[in-house]
């Protein structure tokens, strides 16, 4: 024979300061309740949206070189969505994170990322003093996000 299988309840509903929180099934089995506040999956998320708002802003700002002034077409087009894609992101993530945060985040990791790009494919100086200022850069994403209130 097997052991026995844990039998829980299902989880209860506190209230607590006008907000629902649940309980954890085996917690309110043992006739315990500790409150747990809901995941901030909200929170979460929209720092994700703005990663790929990031991310698609290197995108539209690489893709402006290849366009020629927007006379080739097809660079053109996925240098338009791009840059629509970056947006709408960076709107979605501004519905919890503070304006001047997610702006200086979505700012930080373009310009980071297309100087990376440009040192990488189009072989731009890569001096000390440039990484540096690179590096200061990503600093300061690091502490707009260390300091967000979301």
């Amino acid at each position: 024979m097997g052991a026995m299988p844990f039998r829980t309840q299902p989880a209860r509903s506190i209230a607590a300061m006008g907000r629902s929180y649940e309980t954890s099934a085996p917690i309110a089995a043992m006739g315990r309740s500790y409150e747990h506040p809901p995941p901030i999956r909200g929170s979460n998320m929209a720092w994700i949206y703005l990663l790929l708002a990031g991310l698609f802003e290197i995108g539209f700002a690489v893709g402006l070189k290849y366009t020629e002034g927007f006379t080739r077409l097809w660079p053109s087009v996925g240098t338009v969505v791009s840059a629509a894609i970056s947006l709408w992101l960076l709107t979605q993530a501004l519905k919890t994170i503070p304006l001047g945060t997610a702006y200086g985040v979505w700012v930080g990791i373009g310009a980071v990322g297309v100087a990376t790009v440009g040192m990488v494919l189009f072989s731009e100086s890569a001096s000390p003093a440039r990484l540096l200022c690179i590096a200061v850069i990503v600093g300061g994403v690091i502490g707009l996000k260390l300091t967000s209130a979301s």
